[in-house]
C-alpha cells in the first residue's frame, strides 16, 4: 500500500520494481510480515493440496502393491519443483505485493524494510548451507 497521503491505486514506482530476495528465500514468513495474505493463500494453498494428494497417492500405491521402493521419487521431485516455483513467483512478484498490501511511509522505508528481509534471507541460506554441510559430513564420516 502506498504511503498514507497517496490513493490506494498508486502503482509501485519503477525503481522499486525488482527481484525480491527476502520474498524468494523466506516466502511464507515474508508474506506474513508484509501483510501479503492473498498471495500467500493463492500461491501456497494449491501447492499444499497437490502435495497432500501426491502423498496420499503414494501411500495408496505402497499399500496396494506392498512396495516401498521408488514410490516416493515422483512425490519428492514434484515437491522440490513446487518449492522452487513458489520461490521464483515470490521473488518476481514480492516487491509489487509488499507495496500493494502494506502501508509504507515513503520509498526509502520500503527499500530499507525489504533490504532487511533480503539480509535475513541470505542469512537463512547461509545457515541452511552450513547445516547441510555438517549433515553430509556426518553421513560420510559415519556419525
Amino acid at each position: 500500500m502506498p504511503f498514507p497521503d497517496q490513493p490506494d491505486a498508486t502503482p509501485i514506482p519503477t525503481p522499486l520494481k525488482r527481484w525480491n530476495w527476502g520474498a524468494f528465500f523466506l516466502n511464507w514468513l515474508w508474506a506474513i510480515g508484509n501483510n501479503c495474505w492473498w498471495p500467500l493463500l493463492v500461491v501456497m494453498a494449491p501447492f499444499l493440496i497437490i502435495t497432500i494428494l501426491l502423498v496420499l497417492a503414494q501411500v495408496y500405491y505402497m499399500i496396494q502393491y506392498e512396495n516401498v521402493g521408488s514410490a516416493w521419487i515422483p512425490g519428492i521431485a514434484a515437491y522440490i519443483l513446487g518449492c522452487i516455483a513458489i520461490m521464483v513467483v515470490f521473488g518476481m512478484k514480492g516487491s509489487n505485493w509488499a507495496w500493494k498490501y502494506k502501508l509504507w511511509r515513503d520509498e526509502r522505508h520500503f527499500r530499507t524494510n525489504q533490504r532487511k528481509w533480503a539480509i535475513a534471507g541470505f542469512a537463512f541460506l547461509g545457515l541452511w548451507l552450513v547445516g547441510m554441510f555438517i549433515n553430509v559430513a556426518g553421513l560420510l564420516t559415519g556419525f
